[in-house]
């Protein structure tokens, strides 16, 4: 099979049609055999297009003579973002010499251009072409699938005055800053958005669990400090760490029963995230000669990582929560949309704290880079 790049066509001459159907799409399956095909059920593709070893597939029959078979994957002008996006073009075509019989096409469910990137929210055309090269008649079949939106994540952490880091009491409710997010990702401005949902009592595994299986955007808003974040439950606090960036005066809440490490992660784990917020205290610091907890996310795949380095305010860090999402929604690259939501801080001392803010870039990224429409991950090396 030969896949050709989007906006590259195959000459196939005009020709009236075989009276009867000579190429057939028989099937459109996810990685996980489940049927895609005509909206029987969507297309998630960053669960579902590789799974176990396998790929989505694109099953076809030929009848009768050989055919020169040209299949393309194409979002229809309805789906207003995803065609913008793409230009009206394919995100996958591909083109094969095959004998009458059963075929199958396999696809990764990213788009193929020079970014690889999964294919965002939409509604997109299959199309098949067949050119009998025995008389040259054409013939096309078409079929749809509706790829779903992608997942964000959005944590608050919410205290109930146990535990202490670095000496003070944890205080606060950090839900309402998680919503913030939660509230603007869900209503992009161009019509896309994200699936996504608020959690105030994940534990740290759990929720880097979420970020290395679903979420596109991750976002954090709490306490943390030198290479560690705070995730409350009810059984108490568990913590999210760079664990060689974790100052000592934290040692103490970095046990093995409580702690999850970004190093556990496999190589290249965090590919399809596109941007991590890490909205609280020092997330951006580390000890001397120490790798950060956003550089350590970047290591495992993370296109953007934004943190602060040092310590700022609640009211200020919510206000800035809203404000920020508030700028990527209306298509402001990452960077403006940060610089902008300072700029709009109360007071010049929550200003001066959160001008501290650090912005982190993977393999191919650039921190001009924006959220709209909704997308996924680093480009592919």
């Amino acid at each position: 099979m030969t896949q050709i790049g989007e906006g590259v066509s195959v000459a196939i001459p005009a020709s009236e049609r075989h009276d009867e159907l000579e190429v057939q799409i028989t099937a459109i399956e996810d990685a996980k055999g489940t049927s895609i095909k005509d909206g029987a059920n969507q297309f998630d593709p960053r669960r579902n297009a590789v799974a176990g070893g396998k790929t989505s597939s694109i099953r076809l029959t030929t009848k009768h003579q050989t055919a020169l078979v040209s299949l393309s994957i194409k979002p229809q002008s309805g789906s207003k973002p995803a065609h913008r996006f793409y230009g009206g073009k394919p995100v996958f075509r591909s083109v094969d010499l095959f004998e009458p019989g059963n075929h199958v096409i396999n696809w990764d469910g990213r788009a193929a251009s020079s970014s690889r990137r999964l294919v965002i929210e939409g509604d997109y055309d299959v199309i098949v072409h067949g050119h009998c090269l025995a008389c040259g008649k054409v013939f096309e079949q078409k079929a749809t699938i509706k790829v779903r939106k992608p997942w964000a994540h959005c944590y608050g952490g919410v205290y109930g005055g146990a535990g202490a880091l670095v000496g003070s009491p944890l205080h606060g409710d950090y839900t309402a800053r998680a919503a913030s997010a939660d509230k603007w990702l869900k209503n992009l401005a161009d019509g896309s958005g994200f699936d996504s949902s608020v959690s105030t009592g994940a534990a740290a595994s759990a929720a880097l669990v979420k970020m290395r299986e679903e979420s596109a955007v991750w976002f954090w808003g709490g306490h943390g400090g030198p290479g560690i974040i705070s995730m409350p439950t009810a059984a108490g606090m568990t913590a999210l760490v760079s664990k060689a960036s974790v100052a000592p005066a934290y040692s103490g809440i970095v046990a093995a029963a409580n702690c999850t490490a970004v190093s556990t992660l496999p190589s290249n784990a965090l590919d399809d995230v596109f941007l991590v917020v890490l909205c609280g205290c020092q997330t951006s610091k580390a000890p001397s000669g120490a790798r950060s907890l956003p550089v350590a996310l970047i290591a495992k795949g993370v296109d953007i990582v934004i943190g602060f380095h040092l310590s700022i305010y609640t009211i200020s860090a919510n206000k800035w929560t809203d404000d920020f999402f508030h700028f990527l929604n209306l298509g402001v690259g990452v960077e403006e949309a940060v610089r902008k939501a300072v700029k709009l801080a109360a007071t010049p001392q929550f200003k001066q704290r959160l001008k501290t803010f650090r912005i982190y870039v993977g393999f191919g990224v650039s921190k001009t880079a924006k959220l709209s429409p909704a997308r996924y991950g680093r480009k592919k090396r």
